[in-house]
């Protein structure tokens, strides 16, 4: 699945489906910006952005003396088992915004609701999602007919948690959420190549992101740089799909990050992340 555009492109090429639903992050950007909300104010839907941020928001989410036992916040009680239960960082942020509440197979089409009835597709996931080793809870909410992706991320293990939003005020239904390898894609449909993933940079999921340490194909004719300047001298260019490890992620250029990479061939430079193709780990 290629997500990315080739060298002289600016703006990723998304799958028509994909670009639907960037039209409507961008419609419902401008509606939210019209009314006025009692609720928090989130961020853009492809900027997780910390709740320090947000209106009428904590920057972070305790665990109060009623909430459910830290020991229940375990990877392997609560993943893909019928019997799974919000962690209580999850059941502490659904508290103190009660307008919202978790996905549930009742929010769902009928034909669709049976990837949660069959766990095909879960409504949250546990899973260390920014590489500083603690557990994160990525989940799928839900406020009136409006869906929403975001990460509970970590910050004093089993005592508080930052909220960062992926997606929010989706009116086409999100399914579920998966975690695989640190990448997290919430899923409009089951077995399709359409999803999209987020990955973390150091300071918020950006869309299509790479990891540090991850392994990523470059397109074919893609300039390597031998610093994060497309003005700087040319080390390298791609004949071919060629996979890369990322060393280093740097600063944003024109809504891109720039990664240090080193290519299979020794090769090492910058290039943009406009110049990534196809899903993380393969070529």
């Amino acid at each position: 699945m290629n997500l990315c555009p080739m060298k002289s492109s600016k703006q990723p090429i998304l799958p028509r489906s994909m670009f639907s639903r960037s039209v409507l992050l961008v419609c419902s950007i401008i509606l939210c910006s019209c009314s006025k909300q009692e609720e928090p104010i989130h961020p853009a839907a492809t900027q997780a952005v910390p709740v320090t941020q947000l209106l009428d928001a904590p920057d972070i989410i305790k665990l109060g003396p009623h909430s459910a036992p830290a020991s229940s916040f375990d990877q392997n009680a609560l993943v893909n088992t019928e019997k799974a239960v919000p962690p209580p960082i999850l059941v502490a942020f659904l508290s103190r915004y009660p307008a919202y509440h978790l996905l549930s197979p009742s929010d769902l089409p009928e034909d669709s609701a049976k990837v949660l009835n069959s766990h095909e597709l879960e409504p949250f996931v546990v899973a260390d999602t920014n590489q500083d080793g603690n557990d994160d809870v990525a989940a799928i909410i839900v406020r009136g007919q409006k869906f929403y992706a975001l990460v509970l991320q970590t910050v004093e293990p089993r005592v508080s948690a930052t909220p960062r939003w992926l997606l929010r005020d989706m009116t086409e239904p999100i399914l579920g959420i998966v975690v695989k390898n640190g990448y997290i894609t919430p899923a409009f449909c089951s077995g399709c190549d359409t999803n999209y993933w987020f990955g973390w940079t150091g300071s918020e999921y950006a869309m299509q992101a790479i990891l540090k340490d991850g392994r990523a194909c470059l397109t074919d004719v893609t300039d390597i740089f031998s610093l994060p300047n497309e003005r700087s001298k040319l080390v390298y260019t791609t004949t071919k799909f060629e996979l890369a490890t990322v060393l280093a992620i740097g600063l944003r250029s024109d809504g891109y990050y720039w990664y240090e990479v080193k290519l299979d061939n020794g090769a090492t430079g910058y290039v943009l992340n406009s110049a990534f193709s196809f899903e993380p780990g393969t070529c």
